[in-house]
């Protein structure tokens, strides 16, 4: 069965009232929100003001879910986080983005609190509500295997962590964490175990499918023509650490200064060696090299190895493998445990907890232990919050380095693109041009988010462009023709490349308006902000203070610009 244009479907679940009823959205909310990260704030924002619940949950698939573009079956996530507190969203590449629009629904929100361990299984006709006792206190591993999914359906549920509702559990798709916010947690406290999606009869066709598939093509051929792209994908992240580093930014690269060791992150050749991996430029081709990392690491990324190795003063690989997993089938997120477990070897604990773990750097017998009490909701308070921004464990990056980076880690983003690297004429001492740029790519990151595109690939091909050049408040050097020209074929809206980035800043607006209470950009540890200490050549430390003020005028005039009809 096929369907053109847009999914103009919403799927509303009451927990509580164990009832589901649909509604359709106007057209131009979807024009105007597309889908994704823009349409999931909208629709929370509405659930609120209609007092349908203080508390929802909001899945929405990205605009371009289920059709031909690479990375586009994002599923966006929407609620309070139980770490922050802030009303936030995670957009994470999900089969259950495919299945949910194949269902014919667009988003899904969920309402209310279940009297009992529920498993909500998403069709194309209907809802239906299952009750498993065995499921209470049950691992990925053994939902997994209890539910018996079938292959063509996808998974999404939450472990120990989340019933517990530490605010270090996450939300598992299909045996990977898609969220770092605490959304676990917001799942356990509505007693909602799983999400089952099933595989719907929709296949979505773009309007103009001409206009669409040139499209895809000109996507295509940039990605081909990108060198980050090309790096990105052969070593995941380590080839942009180490680049960071040569240049002398100490974003992606370590915590903490020199002087401590216990933080302090090798660079990626070291690392490769320390780890026992063979490395060598001469013997190996970049393809071979990323198949000995595939599958020794499997699935972790670089954030995960430096937060859960090198971060810890480890440096096996068997262990770090066995801890990545075992987080993740406890439901807790590996990045955040590692960053959780680093502090508490750096705390002021007293001396006899921390004899009882025998934990220290390089000295790390008991973190299986530790895993689970976190998993059962314990969580040591800690004096010194070196590494949290509102209790939020930030990733291993050291952001004194880097302009760009220390105001989106305030932002609380994890992605790890440091403009500084992919533009020539950033410079890194040129803090008036880096608040203007951070203004700009999070407009597009949101836009990104909401169009369903993965932002770890798609924001590079954009801002990667030779004849880009900063203007105030424009950056109309950014080719968005292509994402526009997507967008413009799902259903001829009348959209250009310039008007499109005002779907990106709906998503702050609305961020800000549901989070009166914060000013962003957040707080970051003091230490990146004070200690001139710090791993390249430069010892710069980033004048945070003054960049947020600078970032905080131009973001008003920003969104003071927005058109709303």
């Amino acid at each position: 069965m096929t369907q053109s244009g847009s999914l103009m479907q919403v799927l509303y679940i009451d927990l509580h009232k164990e009832k589901w009823w649909t509604e359709t959205l106007q057209e131009d909310v979807v024009k105007r929100y597309l889908g994704g990260e823009a349409l999931s704030f909208y629709l929370y924002k509405k659930a609120l003001d209609e007092k349908r619940d203080d508390n929802p949950i909001v899945l929405c698939s990205g605009y371009l879910s289920a059709t031909e573009p690479f990375f586009s079956d994002t599923l966006t996530i929407c609620g309070k986080s139980a770490d922050t507190n802030l009303i936030d969203s995670a957009t994470h590449i999900s089969k259950a983005a495919t299945n949910l629009t194949s269902c014919n629904w667009s988003a899904i929100i969920i309402s209310g609190i279940s009297r009992r361990e529920v498993v909500l299984k998403i069709g194309y006709k209907d809802v239906q509500f299952y009750y498993f006792e065995a499921l209470y206190e049950a691992t990925i591993k053994e939902t997994t295997k209890i539910l018996d999914v079938k292959k063509e359906s996808a998974l999404i549920c939450i472990g120990p962590a989340g019933e517990k509702k530490s605010p270090l559990a996450t939300v598992i798709s299909d045996g990977s964490p898609i969220e770092r916010k605490g959304f676990g947690a917001l799942f356990g406290g509505k007693n909602l175990k799983a999400l089952i999606f099933e595989k719907g009869p929709i296949h979505r066709t773009p309007a103009d499918i001409e206009l669409f598939v040139k499209g895809v093509a000109k996507l295509k051929k940039s990605g081909q023509k990108s060198r980050y792209f090309k790096r990105l994908k052969v070593t995941g992240g380590f080839d942009f650490i180490e680049r960071a580093n040569r240049q002398g930014f100490a974003a992606v690269e370590n915590i903490s200064k020199r002087s401590d060791p216990r933080l302090f992150h090798l660079t990626y050749k070291e690392l490769i060696r320390k780890l026992g991996l063979s490395y060598s430029v001469k013997e190996q081709s970049f393809s071979e090299l990323k198949w000995n990392l595939s599958r020794e690491f499997q699935i972790i990324n670089s954030y995960g190895l430096l937060a859960l190795g090198s971060n810890l003063g480890n440096y096996e690989v068997e262990k770090i493998i066995k801890w990545w997993n075992e987080s993740i089938n406890l439901g807790l997120h590996p990045v955040s445990v590692g960053m959780y477990i680093a502090q508490m070897i750096d705390s002021d604990l007293p001396k006899s907890l921390k004899q009882e773990y025998n934990i220290g750097f390089g000295k790390i017998e008991n973190v299986e232990r530790i895993l689970k009490e976190l998993s059962s909701g314990t969580i040591y308070p800690f004096d010194n919050n070196k590494s949290t921004i509102l209790n939020r464990y930030i990733p291993p990056i050291d952001v004194r380095g880097c302009q760009t980076e220390a105001l989106l880690v305030g932002l609380l983003e994890d992605f790890p693109l440091v403009a500084n690297l992919l533009l020539p004429n950033l410079k890194s001492n040129n803090d008036k041009k880096s608040s203007e740029w951070v203004v700009f790519q999070e407009n597009l990151m949101a836009l990104s988010r909401s169009v369903g595109l993965d932002v770890d690939f798609i924001v590079p091909l954009l801002i990667e462009k030779k004849s880009l050049k900063l203007r105030l408040f424009g950056f109309r050097r950014v080719s968005l023709k292509e994402i526009t020209s997507l967008v413009k074929a799902m259903d001829n809206f009348n959209l250009n490349s310039y008007n499109i980035i005002d779907v990106g800043k709906r998503v702050l607006k609305l961020k800000r308006e549901l989070n009166k209470e914060v000013s962003f950009p957040l707080d970051i540890p003091y230490r990146f902000t004070f200690d001139p200490e710090s791993n390249h050549p430069k010892k710069v430390v980033v004048p945070y203070n003054k960049m947020v003020r600078r970032y905080r005028f131009l973001r008003s005039v920003d969104l003071a610009k927005l058109k709303e009809e």
